[in-house]
């Protein structure tokens, strides 16, 4: 419920009609000094007769009583959803300052245009207002019925489709309302009032005030049942939803200011409540590292709910979780949602995709889109598992063919292009509602160049020897080879920072020689990878390249293939297995953060998650040249879950984070290894974990695991290495 701070910002002190300026002071409500008022009894002849001839007046208001039904919440939520953002604080202020300045004029020509009951209430609350502003004994009294009628409206529109028990506790609040705005018609244009309208007055605002006093009640009776339906849908939705599907939670960069200026003016405009067309659906196309995802999170109107899917996190990336996600956050978003969704769940959770998608989203958003737009957001729908088929049957559901989708609904998608080619070729969608915008990489190179020179700026250290650099023409090379490509621009610079805080001034030439070189995003990651080793040069020592390179694919591989998301220092406990004297991870990985941490880091690199960006996670798993830094998905598997027992099996000396995430996932990495290319069963030294993983102390260890899934993924490597 709006609070009361937020209108009582004055002293409504009135000037005195007769008298000296200086008879005295009556403060109400304010912290701001204003003129004198002159002394008099209240209800006094004098009082009432000095204000009876008003400066302003309005046209004659007729109150008619009107009662809380479903048409009239429907139609006030629709107006209270529109003007929402500003109206009420500042219809909240004109009425503060027309009592203050006598005149009403100002309030009246703000009224907006709105369904019936509601501009009757609020002309019908200015019918008090000019009331007031003659009657100055009446006047605290006035602003306070303007105050509370407003949070009682504001209150109205929270508790819209809470059911009967709110619409009757409201109903007996519209009483009040009805009969002091009633009198207040009745009474606006009369020049004189006795002390029994006074009176009379009074006495109707002690009911009003009463009736008031229910909207706190109505509130908390409706908040607390909105958390018990919010507490049986998350209860119900537990094991259907994906953690770390925010932007927040997957640290997205925002778009560099001036960069991706139009397309952000068209989303707003596609956006705006005042469409005309049937587009509803807005698709975003581009290659990797046109900065799809980048976009999706610079989006600033609230969504209602966003998913963004990322393969660095396995429960996104699981179509099941989806519409369950999405649906958690629609009850969260709104009371009405959460008791749809609480009802559609009465009788169990939906099983197939289709009744998912009529129950838990449709269902809750044509609800919604009454009274307000709802965005919501995707991004990377293409990155779902076997998304050729995910995404057809997600799509067919929401957008089947001559499907009339609400005319609120704003559904903002990203994915590569060739998804959006599959999607504009299936004849079982309904095409008018979506809209394709491709991210033409050619239109945003002066973008990128602009934000290449600005990024410069603030990497280039401020000291001797740093002056003019880099020239301009070497800004001009990194911006050709960009091409337009955000996310070449933006990972050439971190590894440049990089190699000035490791080198310093001896970098200078060769940085940009390294990251000009023509061959686009590969030619960059090659580049990055052969600064962490250099395999093109010979080596004094072969035994430490091979175990450089080992540890390269142990390291990347695990956070290529981890279940749960980790941060840095938890993947650095998890790598127990990796000896410290021969290869520093920590190290490792603060070398290659310009792959691995997206952007800035706003709390230390230790507590940041790696967030490898899809096109280096594509690149590292079919690379050919140079092969040595290729990762096969069953090695990376094989290996994690060596580290997993070899935590298990020292647990007592080990982090609580190490432990927890190996005692849930040491047996299912096995099992992905024997799925998967690339798993090394010759290496003895997971057949000694395996042996020492039946000793007393590990497996009180990890018996606290789900252990029919353990039994059944090991029995099934087992069977499988015996078929071997």
């Amino acid at each position: 419920m709006a609070k009361r701070s937020r209108f009582t910002r004055w002293f409504i002190v009135l000037p005195s009609p007769r008298g000296n300026p200086s008879a005295g002071k009556t403060p109400y409500l304010s912290s701001k000094s204003g003129p004198p008022v002159a002394q008099s009894t209240p209800g006094s002849a004098s009082n009432i007769d000095s204000y009876s001839k008003p400066t302003h007046t309005l046209a004659e208001i007729v109150w008619e009583e009107w009662l809380i039904d479903g048409d009239s919440i429907s139609k006030l939520k629709a107006w209270g959803a529109e003007n929402q953002n500003s109206n009420w604080r500042k219809l909240a202020d004109k009425i503060n300052d027309s009592l203050e300045s006598r005149t009403v004029k100002a309030v009246q020509d703000f009224i907006p245009d709105s369904p019936l009951p509601a501009k009757t209430l609020v002309n019908a609350l200015l019918s008090v207002v000019q009331l007031g502003i003659r009657v100055p004994v009446v006047q605290k009294q006035v602003y306070m019925f303007a105050e509370t009628t407003i949070e009682y409206i504001c209150t109205l529109i929270n508790v819209v489709g809470e059911g009967l028990d709110a619409q009757r506790d409201l109903a007996k609040i519209c009483e009040a309302v009805n009969d002091i705005c009633k009198w207040a018609s009745e009474h606006v244009r009369k020049n004189n009032l006795s002390e029994r309208d006074l009176g009379d007055w009074s006495a109707k605002f002690v009911k009003a005030k009463e009736m008031f006093t229910a909207t706190v009640i109505l509130e908390i009776k409706v908040g607390q049942q909105s958390d018990r339906r919010k507490a049986a849908i998350k209860e119900q939705l537990a094991n259907h939803l994906a953690g770390q599907h925010k932007f927040t939670d997957q640290s997205k960069d925002l778009c560099a200011d001036g960069t991706r200026v139009q397309i952000q003016k068209d989303i707003k405009q596609w956006l705006s409540p005042g469409l005309s067309s049937h587009t509803h659906i807005f698709w975003i196309t581009g290659i990797a590292g046109s900065g799809k995802s980048t976009l999706s999170a610079t989006i600033g109107t609230p969504v209602a709910a966003q998913f963004f899917i990322s393969r660095n996190i396995e429960e996104t990336i699981n179509p099941a979780k989806i519409v369950p996600t999405i649906a958690q956050q629609l009850a969260n978003f709104s009371h009405a949602a959460a008791r749809i969704i609480h009802d559609n769940l009465e009788n169990g959770f939906p099983s197939g995709r289709k009744e998912q998608v009529e129950k838990l989203l449709l269902a809750p958003v044509l609800e919604l889109c009454r009274s307000r737009v709802v965005v919501i957001l995707i991004d990377a729908l293409d990155e779902l598992l076997k998304a050729e088929k995910s995404v057809q049957e997600i799509l067919s559901a929401i957008a089947p063919k001559d499907c009339k989708l609400p005319d609120n609904l704003r559904l903002l998608i990203t994915s590569r292009p060739q998804h959006w080619a599959d999607i504009s070729g299936n004849n079982m969608l309904e095409h008018s509602v979506f809209q394709q915008h491709a991210l033409d990489t050619r239109l945003s190179v002066d973008e990128v160049r602009s934000f290449i020179v600005a990024r410069m700026k603030e990497i280039t250290p401020k000291k001797p020897g740093w002056e003019n650099w880099p020239p301009p023409e070497k800004l001009q090379e990194l911006s050709n080879e960009a091409n337009g490509l955000f996310h070449y621009a933006a990972t050439a610079l971190h590894w440049i920072a990089g190699r000035i805080d490791k080198e310093g001034i001896s970098c200078q030439n060769e940085v940009w020689d390294m990251v000009t070189e023509e061959g686009g995003l590969d030619r960059l990651y090659k580049v990055i990878l052969t600064s962490f080793e250099d395999i093109g040069k010979p080596t004094r020592n072969e035994q430490r390249r091979v175990t450089r390179l080992a540890c390269f694919r142990h390291v990347m591989g695990t956070i290529l293939i981890l279940r749960e998301p980790l941060s840095i220092s938890q993947i650095n406990a998890l790598l127990v297995d990796i000896p410290k004297g021969k290869f520093d991870v920590g190290h490792f990985l603060q070398q290659m953060r310009g792959v691995l941490i997206p952007g800035k880091t706003t709390g230390s690199f230790e507590d940041a998650t790696p967030q490898m960006h899809k096109s280096f996670r594509d690149y590292i798993m079919r690379v050919q040249d140079p092969a040595e830094f290729r990762i096969l998905t069953g090695h990376a598997h094989f290996v994690t879950a060596r580290s997993c027992m070899e935590v298990i099996v020292k647990a007592g000396s080990q982090s609580r984070d190490a432990v927890n995430y190996a005692v849930g996932n040491w047996y299912k990495h096995l099992r992905e290894a024997q799925e998967n290319e690339g798993a090394t069963w010759e290496d003895g030294e997971i057949w000694v974990l395996l042996a020492q993983m039946g000793g007393e102390a590990a497996i009180s260890i990890w018996t606290r695991a789900d252990l029919i899934g353990l039994f059944l993924d090991v029995a099934n490597v087992g069977w499988r290495l015996l078929k071997v």
